[in-house]
């Protein structure tokens, strides 16, 4: 029985070749654009949703226009945390953070030449104030005396095995 209405739809399908393909083609159009919307909420809905307070926290970016063109900075100049925590009421914390562009990473070792790493990707510049704002789980160490100190790092799992292969890590 199914056979017979598959061969009558290979049939159908063949004798009116034109309208077969207008047919796919908007079925295959509808479901790739239903997917890429479900895709584009799914996203939406679900980003940063690891924070605790992720509703209370904003993050203050720069629009601009330069001769013209609009320009969008994913950062703002300088002074401005120092003058949103005097200036502004209702904020109860100031994060300031600095993104590194590429640096390269030093490792010094007791009797070799330091270990180099080029372009390590999104390495952060921030105050101590950073972990009372994003809340995190700590393998090692304690978000209070984490950045207190000049020349400390916070690494996650995954980079500082990276960095130190061959050296016994806690965990």
């Amino acid at each position: 029985m199914i056979r017979n209405y598959i061969k009558t739809a290979l049939r159908g399908f063949w004798r009116h070749k034109l309208f077969t393909l207008i047919n796919v083609v908007g079925l295959s159009i509808g479901v790739s654009a239903a997917l890429i919307i479900y895709l584009i909420v799914h996203f939406d809905l679900n980003f940063d949703k690891f924070h605790k307070d992720g509703d209370r926290i904003y993050r203050v970016v720069t629009n601009f226009t330069f001769t013209g063109q609009p320009v969008y900075n994913s950062g703002v100049c300088g002074p401005l945390p120092a003058a949103v925590k005097n200036g502004v009421t209702g904020v109860e914390l100031v994060v300031a953070c600095f993104r590194m562009l590429l640096p390269d990473v030093y490792i010094p070792q007791e009797k070799a030449r330091p270990t180099r790493f080029k372009e390590q990707p999104n390495i952060l510049i921030t105050t101590p104030s950073y972990f009372a704002l994003v809340k995190y789980d700590w393998v090692a160490g304690s978000a209070k005396t984490a950045l207190n100190n000049p020349y400390q790092v916070v690494l996650t799992t995954d980079q500082a095995n990276f960095i130190f292969r061959g050296f016994r890590l806690i965990k």
